[in-house]
């Protein structure tokens, strides 16, 4: 073994995932002693990452003019570079922003004013709720109706064509690439091919997508954009995210925020200055990819581990439980997130008195958060009641038999808050 050799091995035996990587790389989560198991909704940054964003954003406050005028839009871009080389694409055909939502409600602004009148835009049943509000204030938007059990892909693409046969108005369609009330790997390629056969524009939502796909290639997808989230799968801190632009898009897209450079010829730079912001988040990519690369041991091993804790914890919690996963083939079940359905005990028949609309959901999150310190998100799937997990490298099996063995232990009173 080699020198090099030697210290990678050594940094991968000190990076062992679970409970050591937590302490040793997230003490201010381990002092909080929450048990996250729902990194899909935010993400959590390792403290060497916030301490690379508050060195920076103390640069911004002690000396602001230096740091916007000559520093800002070359972070930014050095930044972008960065990422855009792991993923593969062109900077130039890319933008930081801070998260999907706003990436998704500026682009259908932008394709609409350039449609005709009555232009509509596809949505489906497991569209995420704030791009679904997206694409129903930019104006009308049909929605493909997908159905439990899912048998295979060919389900989610006879559900979009048959709406799109109905349709003949639709110019845009939104897709998930990861759906997050159901957490289904929806076949966006596939679903990509039917609408550019049709004429129609494709934005894919990758909010939960870069960091869990495996070698994930957003151009080979061929849509017209793809967006997806840092802070979630890479380590980032809130929030940051990625917005990919085909060539064809590239000099009509600017932001819905008129500022200083909003007609350089240079994308990404038309992004960079939009007020005074603080966006020390986007500037920390490499400290990120420095992270994953050096402790974790490279993106592979944190894919292995996520994936293979996904699997042993929702195979576990089911038969622990005596019920179910969401019926979702396996290849469309999301690498590190899962949907197990809840105990009978817990379930809607029989806690009736206790379920007026969906406050016993809410109310029984605030529960677990609150009271038991367990970030779980609870979801009503066709009035039933599950949990969707997400793994990551700062939970183990451990924390996966606590909450198995917690939810045995509830009853509907413990979720009646005032």
């Amino acid at each position: 073994m080699n020198e090099t050799e030697a210290e990678t091995s050594g940094q991968l035996q000190a990076a062992e995932f679970g409970r050591p990587m937590l302490e040793q790389h997230f003490p201010h989560v381990a002092r909080r002693g929450v048990l996250m198991l729902n990194n899909g909704s935010f993400g959590v940054a390792p403290k060497s990452v916030l301490d690379c964003k508050l060195r920076l954003t103390e640069e911004f406050e002690s000396f602001a003019d230096e740091f916007v005028r000559l520093r800002q839009v070359d972070l930014n871009y050095s930044s972008l570079e960065a990422i855009a080389r792991r993923l593969r694409v062109r900077p130039q055909q890319c933008a930081l922003l801070e998260n999907v939502t706003i990436g998704v409600s500026n682009i259908l602004r932008r394709l609409l004013a350039l449609e005709p009148p009555g232009s509509q835009v596809l949505i489906n049943s497991w569209t995420y709720i704030a791009v679904r509000m997206a694409a129903t204030e930019a104006g009308e938007a049909p929605e493909a109706k997908l159905q439990l059990p899912l048998k295979s892909g060919e389900d989610v693409l006879r559900a979009v064509e048959q709406e799109l046969d109905r349709r003949p108005k639709v110019r845009i369609a939104v897709f998930d690439h990861i759906t997050s009330t159901t957490a289904c790997l929806m076949p966006v390629k596939e679903l990509t091919a039917l609408c550019r056969n049709r004429g129609i524009k494709v934005i894919i939502d990758g909010a939960h997508a870069i960091g869990q796909v495996p070698n994930l290639d957003i151009e080979d997808i061929g849509a017209d954009f793809y967006l997806g989230n840092l802070n979630k799968w890479h380590f980032l801190p809130k929030s940051v995210a990625l917005m990919w632009i085909s060539e064809a898009h590239v000099s009509t897209m600017k932001p819905d925020i008129v500022s200083w450079l909003l007609h350089d010829e240079v994308l990404p730079h038309r992004y960079s200055y939009l007020g005074t912001r603080d966006t020390s988040s986007f500037y920390v990519i490499p400290e990120a990819l420095k992270f994953i690369d050096e402790i974790c041991g490279g993106l592979d091993r944190v894919y292995e581990y996520c994936r293979s804790l996904a699997d042993e914890a929702s195979s576990y919690l089911a038969g622990f439980w005596g019920t179910d996963l969401l019926p979702l083939p396996a290849d469309m079940q999301a690498p590190f997130m899962r949907l197990i359905r809840l105990p009978q005990h817990l379930q809607r028949p029989a806690i009736k008195k206790f379920a007026e609309e969906t406050r016993f959901e809410s109310n029984m999150w605030k529960f677990l958060a609150y009271k038991l310190k367990m970030d779980l998100l609870i979801l009503n799937i066709e009035d039933s009641l599950f949990i969707r997990i997400a793994a990551s490298i700062v939970v183990d099996m451990n924390d996966i038999r606590l909450v198995g063995d917690t939810m045995m232990r509830l009853k509907e009173t413990d979720f009646v808050l005032d």
